[in-house]
């Protein structure tokens, strides 16, 4: 599923999209983490529903979803996958990759 997300995400024009794989450095928080860098927060919220619609495809709903009124970060919590969709200045600042720096990651580019 954090794949298909991904998939989502990039083809709606999402940037450095990466799938983090935390089973092995802190499976007590998610099985995988998505980040993905939205252009602007009414970008944001694109990408948000874009995850939310990948999602319903596979007969899954969001747990929940935060910040998506202020869309500088957009958490979507689907359990095992957890998705931040941030603006450029909210990603670099928060640098949550660099928090679990062992996981195995995966980057998807934007389909030309």
């Amino acid at each position: 599923m954090a794949r298909e997300i991904a998939l989502a995400l990039a083809e709606r024009k999402a940037e450095d999209v990466l799938v983090m794989n935390l089973r092995e450095v802190a499976p007590f928080i998610a099985d995988f983490f998505v980040l993905a860098t939205a252009l602007t927060r009414d970008h944001a919220r694109a990408l948000a529903d874009a995850t939310t619609e990948a999602l319903l495809r596979n007969d899954l709903a969001p747990h929940h979803t935060e910040g998506y009124e202020r869309a500088r970060w957009i958490l979507v919590d689907a359990d095992e996958v957890v998705v931040h969709i941030m603006t450029r200045e909210a990603r670099e600042f928060y640098a949550i990759e660099s928090l679990w720096g062992d996981a195995r990651t995966e980057r998807h580019e934007t389909p030309e």
